[in-house]
């Protein structure tokens, strides 16, 4: 909570406020563009609702400024949070490890399910509903659960099975990228990542992914990544009309164009989430040890 809900609500509250009091369009906060969405942690099944009812390009629709409608994956993420600790309380751990698997397994037909039921081929609720998505969240508790249970202790060569896993899933997403998109994307991207995560993990310092995830770049935008992700997509319209629009424009090659506006995009971002850890993350983070020394005397 203190990780997420501070910047989260500080967006929403402040998109709200602008199209009611900036741009003046309360009318448009109805039925699916309700902000009743964003407040619950429930966006992605507005989104669901809206596109089955208006057709695939029906997201929500309320700010000409601010773009929320990327905040569907971060309810799926509170979606899980809510069920998932329930679930690892009352199932024992080694068929907790076969409950993700099983996940990771059914979540690519379901996504097939999902696009029998609305008619349409890689239908928006395939792609943003909680149980379509559940295939990236339970590699990353089969992990959690694969290591409580010291499970590579008794597998031999688990690292070179790993690399086996990562080499592969990564060949596979590379060939659905050049081809066009496939569903079964999400899976291999789920284990691809799981794969690169456990090797990160190597007890020896010098191995080379180890010190490849740990270099000093990558760290720092991890430290920065929430609020990248909150403003990467929320200032899509204010990039676009500051200076994308007139990079394409500009005669340059519609390529060397493009990588400018994402360089100028990102350092935005960036500056954004720079200035949100300082003012809204880091002082909401330090609440952490505050707590953890109350609760410590207590005890």
């Amino acid at each position: 909570m203190l990780r997420i809900f501070p910047l989260y609500y500080f967006v929403v509250v402040v998109t709200w406020l602008t199209v009611i009091f900036i741009e003046k369009t309360p009318e448009r906060l109805h039925g699916y563009d309700s902000f009743a969405w964003f407040f619950t942690f429930t966006p992605n099944i507005g989104i669901s609702l809206k596109t089955v009812a208006l057709g695939e390009n029906a997201w929500h629709s309320h700010s000409n400024v601010f773009n929320l409608n990327h905040l569907w994956s971060l309810a799926v993420e509170e979606q899980f949070y809510i069920v998932w600790p329930l679930i690892v309380r009352y199932v024992p751990m080694r068929w907790l490890a076969a409950l993700c698997v099983a996940l990771i397994c059914i979540s690519t037909p379901l996504r097939f399910w999902i696009d029998d039921l609305s008619g349409v081929k890689f239908s928006t609720p395939s792609y943003v509903l909680p149980f379509t998505r559940m295939d990236g969240l339970a590699a990353g508790s089969f992990l959690a659960v694969f290591f409580r249970l010291d499970l590579n202790s008794f597998i031999p060569y688990d690292k070179w099975i790993a690399r086996a896993l990562f080499c592969w899933t990564g060949w596979e997403i590379a060939g659905i990228f050049l081809h066009g998109t496939e569903h079964r994307l999400y899976t291999l991207s789920a284990l691809f990542f799981a794969s690169l995560l456990y090797l990160s993990l190597n007890t020896d310092r010098n191995a080379f992914i180890r010190r490849l995830c740990e270099n000093a770049f990558l760290r720092d935008l991890g430290k920065y990544s929430f609020g990248l992700y909150i403003f990467h997509q929320m200032f899509e319209f204010v990039w676009k009309n500051s200076f994308g629009y007139r990079l394409l424009q500009s005669g340059w090659h519609p390529a060397i164009g493009q990588v400018v506006y994402i360089l100028l995009a990102f350092a935005g971002t960036y500056l954004l989430a720079r200035l949100s850890w300082v003012l809204i993350e880091k002082p909401f983070l330090s609440l952490k040890e505050t707590w953890a020394r109350r609760r410590d005397a207590k005890v």
